[in-house]
């Protein structure tokens, strides 16, 4: 009976926050997948995926608490420290929590049977959804492909482009190596040129020198006669 309470309560809210969600969205019109818009077991198994993980923490919270709860009376119980509870009372206590406890371990079991089978209508309405959208996928994967096509286009002939500014560079430092060698020569040539010029002007210098010591000692001989 308990159980069977527990879960009219939660059919209950369930109802009521669906109800209040499916107001508050006509009002503001808000459709959040507009071709489900009609499918209310498509709002309510999403409400409940939604809602359920909170309500099984919530029960696994409460179950901890009784676990506490019972845990403290069976120790005051074993060392006999409560005053103002006597052990008929204490057995008492332990045995409501002991029975609250069992029910709340069985609730758990019933929700976690109602999540399976509202995981379960959740993949029925994701495979639905994925069987009408399939079209669409298609038809984005087919505009997708041609843009990639083009980008594939524009790349390539933006390297033919750089194969050709880089022939073009080829070709300039080649002219400009040529040019280099030439200049090159031409260096080498007045190298030459200025090395021999050198050795004429001094071969012409020591001629002269030369000359210069003959005529003075010619000079000096005819200064010698004199004398």
């Amino acid at each position: 009976q308990p159980i069977a309470n527990k879960t009219e309560q939660l059919e209950a809210a369930a109802a009521q926050q669906f109800s209040t969600y499916s107001n508050k969205a006509k009002e503001t019109a808000y459709k959040p997948i507009d071709y489900y818009n009609k499918q209310e077991a498509f709002y309510r198994g999403l409400f409940w995926i939604c809602v359920l993980p909170l309500e099984a923490s919530r029960e696994q919270a409460e179950i901890k608490e009784l676990a506490n709860q019972l845990k403290h009376y069976q120790t005051l119980y074993q060392k006999r420290v409560a005053q103002d509870l006597d052990a008929n009372q204490l057995q008492s206590e332990i045995q409501a929590l002991n029975q609250a406890l069992q029910e709340k371990q069985k609730l758990t079991k019933y929700q976690a049977m109602l999540e399976q089978k509202i995981e379960d209508l959740g993949k029925q309405l994701i495979f639905t959804a994925r069987q009408k959208i399939k079209g669409k996928k298609a038809a984005e994967e087919l505009g997708q492909l041609a843009q990639t096509e083009q980008k594939e286009t524009e790349l390539n002939s933006l390297i033919q482009q750089k194969e050709q500014e880089l022939a073009q560079q080829t070709r300039q430092i080649k002219e400009l190596e040529q040019e280099y060698q030439e200049e090159k020569k031409e260096l080498a040539s007045f190298k030459n040129q200025f090395v021999h010029f050198q050795k004429v002007h001094q071969q012409q210098v020591l001629a002269d020198l030369a000359q210069e010591l003959t005529h003075q000692d010619q000079t000096i001989k005819e200064l010698e006669q004199l004398l």
